[in-house]
């Protein structure tokens, strides 16, 4: 068996002249960590060198980047502070590779390098068939932001719940899973979603990242979605919630000081206890096992 390299290996000096040559893949690839690129700007600047070659996609004489993006942003700002900075790399250089190649080239080059969930999602965004839907219609992106949910976060309450199982913490999955979950919403799934965000903000403002984040936290988000999901019981729930917790900030401090299933579950049982002991008379709250055994009671009919 004679195994051959799909690339050829090329050294070329980038600098001012040259970094146009280079094409980023805006789409796909992950969140620029600021502090990964500050630390290759002052590895740059002291005259040392990353070593690691860029992986990259030759296309009408164009490279892009299939894995080098925090590399190329240091780069990029070191030529901004210094016209004359150039620096040697190595690239692997495939040619006319298409998206899907691409993204298969990336997980090869990153099988050592920790990939999360959301990575992946990133990557694989335009499979996901309502998409452009979801970041249509909800506040939410895929890393999050300062008025954006992330949005695994977010839709993963759905995808949990509609499975009809006891509540066992938030929405987790592996990366291909978690691309097989969101492939597999429907627009039922979006409007429920919907309708949730909409509860979410009469209840607690919308999302702002410094205002109101204890709300949309990964624990509370997660709990009071299926909270929300086992009882959609009009106006008054929205009340009962504000009632509930929006005054417990010792409390608050307490259930999202820790993440994790088990935080997630005792947060769901403390607030399932406390929404009980408030709710009036004419308004029964259920909890997973008492929601599980409706849906199975009304299914059976």
């Amino acid at each position: 068996m004679n195994i051959k390299l799909k690339y050829i290996m090329k050294k070329v000096t980038i600098d001012k002249s040259t970094l146009s040559n280079f094409v980023m893949n805006l789409t796909d690839r992950r969140a620029i960590r600021q502090s990964k690129v500050n630390d290759l700007i002052a590895l740059c600047k002291s005259g040392k060198h990353f070593s690691s070659p860029f992986v990259v996609n030759e296309v009408n004489g164009k490279y892009r980047d299939i894995d080098g993006n925090h590399r190329y942003e240091a780069i990029s700002q070191c030529i901004k502070d210094d016209s004359t900075f150039k620096i040697e790399v190595w690239l692997a250089v495939y040619k006319d590779l298409t998206i899907d190649e691409e993204r298969d080239i990336f997980t090869t080059w990153n099988k050592g390098t920790v990939q999360s969930s959301t990575d992946f999602l990133k990557m694989h965004f335009d499979t996901i068939p309502l998409g452009k839907s979801i970041l249509s219609r909800l506040p939410t992106t895929i890393y999050g932001g300062k008025t954006s949910l992330k949005i695994v976060n977010l839709m993963g309450g759905q995808i949990s719940a509609k499975k009809h199982h006891k509540f066992e913490g938030g929405y987790a999955s592996t990366k291909e899973g978690t691309i097989y979950d969101f492939k597999n919403l429907t627009l039922t799934d979006l409007d429920n979603v919907e309708l949730f965000v909409e509860f979410m903000e009469n209840t607690f403002g919308k999302f702002h990242s410094v205002n109101n984040k204890q709300f949309y936290q990964t624990t509370p988000l997660s709990v009071f979605y299926r909270i929300w999901f086992d009882n959609k019981v009009g106006n008054g729930l929205s009340k009962l919630f504000i009632r509930a917790f929006e005054n417990q900030s010792k409390s608050w401090a307490e259930f999202t000081k820790s993440g994790g299933r088990s935080a997630c579950q005792s947060f769901y049982r403390n607030a399932i206890g406390t929404l009980k002991g408030l709710a009036p008379d004419n308004m029964k709250i259920l909890d997973d096992v008492e929601a599980l055994e409706k849906y199975e009671q009304e299914n059976k009919q």
